[in-house]
């Protein structure tokens, strides 16, 4: 798959098209605003973090050889791979783990995952990274493991809009765990919980404020000119 150019789907229309964009008009700035405005362009306010990596590929490579663009993602597939196997690994021992691993990359969404340029690969390697280390944190006490839960959370959160509703199912799961948990068994909240937890706020808070400035809308609510929006 990495020797044929995105030439279809999300990969090509949205993240590959944005990070052309980026390259050629040299940044997020008005030309750029202009450009994803036109009514046949969709979800404009989705983070870019996939499109800035492969502005940066094309920085670097050139706009002749569109084939690298997949690198970037396709390594946060990899990424995602290793990063279930290591935290299979910890809970089920080296023989399951070894066995699901392999269930999993033969998945057709994992398949898609290591051949394509989406952005699900990057959210989902974010959310295993965030939950395994928050286990991890829960199992020793080491607060260096909200270190990698935070910039899990910023990872998944900057790839797609999605990913907000996976880490407000996260955020619903430990509220009601705290609170069905007797309080004399309750641990304390770290502090330092809430200072990495600025990490991934900080990122949403810059893409709404970049949407804000933009003029960027959710077209799945607003439909984008066309008032047929998801709703």
């Amino acid at each position: 798959a990495s020797l044929v150019p995105a030439l279809a789907g999300d990969e090509a229309m949205l993240w590959g098209y944005r990070a052309r964009v980026i390259a050629s008009e040299g940044g997020l700035g008005e030309a750029f605003v202009e450009t994803m405005a036109s009514p046949s362009l969709r979800h404009e306010d989705y983070p870019l973090f996939g499109s800035l990596l492969q502005a940066w590929v094309l920085g670097l490579v050139g706009d002749g050889d569109t084939v690298l663009l997949r690198l970037p993602l396709q390594l946060c597939a990899l990424g995602l791979v290793a990063a279930l196997a290591s935290a299979l690994r910890r809970h089920a021992g080296p023989w399951v783990a070894a066995a699901l691993t392999l269930s999993f990359v033969a998945l057709p969404g994992t398949i898609e995952a290591l051949t394509s340029a989406g952005s699900e690969a990057p959210v989902a390697l974010g959310l295993v990274l965030a939950a395994d280390a928050w286990l991890r944190h829960r199992a020793d006490g080491d607060d260096r493991w909200l270190a990698l839960c935070a910039i899990g959370l910023a990872l998944a959160l900057f790839a797609k809009n999605d990913a907000r509703l996976f880490v407000l199912a996260l955020g619903a799961g430990l509220g009601a765990t705290r609170l069905l948990t007797p309080a004399a068994a309750r641990r304390e909240v770290p502090r330092a919980a809430a200072l990495w937890a600025l990490v991934p706020a900080t990122v949403v808070g810059l893409t709404l404020a970049y949407n804000r400035w933009a003029g960027f809308e959710n077209d799945l609510v607003t439909g984008k000119g066309t008032g047929e929006g998801l709703l």
